[in-house]
């Protein structure tokens, strides 16, 4: 049962963890769609320096609630125009590579082969780990039921199978030895 047990838990563990590579792999290429898509329908924007325009492209980014800010930056390397998701939200420069709780993604804004731009996003990654947490308690509230299921069907096998055997047993062993063959064997119904 030990044996079960711990394969059941690694088999458990190695689930929520593929579970949540996917989840975080799926992120990060929904975030990048995002970007490439705005990126993209602000290539006319960026052309024609209509900061407007390219306002209105980046405030599509008020559907997606992970998303915290956006800004364009033209090819000289100014900031053409800043989207954020509240007053006290970070712009994307605010944000470290490696950092667990925020993704960055940057997506060029091109005309043919020349660089007008480029688009970075901030976003948050508190759904990725809300959903990870989500997971492990799916799981942990299962795998806890399922032992409780496992240990109480190991009593109802042992009284139902193993206490018979060993008293069949016990009663050979008395006979065995010598002592009395006349030692009644207890029955199934006796014993409730």
């Amino acid at each position: 049962m030990t044996v079960a047990l711990v394969v059941s838990l690694w088999m458990v563990v190695f689930s929520v963890v593929r579970a949540h590579d996917s989840d975080v792999r799926q992120f990060r290429d929904t975030m990048q769609i995002s970007a490439d898509l705005v990126a993209l329908n602000s290539k006319p924007a960026l052309l024609f320096r209509d900061e407007r325009g390219a306002r209105e492209n980046l405030a599509a980014f008020r559907a997606v609630p992970a998303i915290i800010s956006a800004r364009i930056v033209s090819a000289d390397g100014a900031v053409f125009v800043a989207y954020r998701q509240g007053a006290e939200s970070e712009l994307p420069s605010g944000a470290r590579r490696g950092d667990p709780e925020r993704l960055v993604t940057v997506s060029d804004i091109r005309d043919g082969d020349e660089t007008l731009g480029t688009l970075v996003v901030l976003s948050d990654t508190a759904a990725v780990r809300r959903q990870l947490v989500d997971n492990l308690t799916r799981v942990g509230s299962a795998g806890a039921i399922a032992i409780v299921i496992a240990l109480l069907l190991t009593v109802y096998f042992r009284r139902q199978l193993v206490t018979p055997i060993l008293s069949l047993a016990d009663s050979a062993l008395f006979v065995a030895q010598g002592r009395e063959f006349s030692q009644p064997i207890p029955r199934s119904e006796e014993r409730r």
